[in-house]
């Protein structure tokens, strides 16, 4: 069996899925250890597994917070958080093309201003861009 970033988007997308279901974690499987901190994966194959993630949640919004908290927070803040517009400019730029990431920004943003008072998070800003491809 070959495993694809759309594979282990979707199978990321399916462990968390069953976890929010249960109510509880399980076990931890390489597939949500990898996908969640992205440490192991270059940097452009993280972002095209995270894609994969979010066009299989659709617009769960738990799967989709879940997501965007953990392991695209995660991606964008790569380098210290030093730069992150590049990350956070293409999670942006996906918005217009893709329901899932417009509906994990709805998610994300409501989440931030409504739950926790933030107002500088990048999920908030619409000045990012990217040069990513």
């Amino acid at each position: 069996m070959a495993f694809g970033t759309d594979w282990v988007g979707r199978e990321y997308t399916r462990r968390i899925r069953e976890d929010l279901d249960d109510g509880q974690p399980r076990q931890h499987h390489w597939v949500t250890d990898l996908v969640f901190s992205g440490e192991d994966l270059p940097a452009v194959m993280h972002f095209d597994v995270l894609m994969a993630a979010i066009d299989a949640a659709a617009e769960d919004a738990d799967l989709l917070w879940m997501i965007a908290d953990g392991p695209v927070d995660h991606l964008v803040g790569r380098g210290n958080g030093m730069d992150l517009e590049p990350w956070a400019g293409r999670f942006h730029a996906e918005r217009t093309s893709r329901p899932g990431v417009e509906a994990m920004f709805q998610v994300m943003q409501r989440y931030l201003v409504d739950v926790i008072g933030e107002s500088t998070s990048w999920w908030l800003r619409d000045d990012l861009t990217s040069d990513l491809s």
